[in-house]
């Protein structure tokens, strides 16, 4: 990640944490049946 702009490393941790977030939120939906 050295190469990147203090920018791409924002954009880099914001849509990784978007990524865990939803999946994390889709295996709470079906573990409570919320489907």
């Amino acid at each position: 990640m050295s190469g990147m702009s203090e920018g791409q490393k924002t954009e880099y941790f914001r849509r990784s944490y978007t990524a865990v977030e939803e999946l994390w939120l889709m295996k709470v939906e079906e573990r409570m049946g919320f489907n």
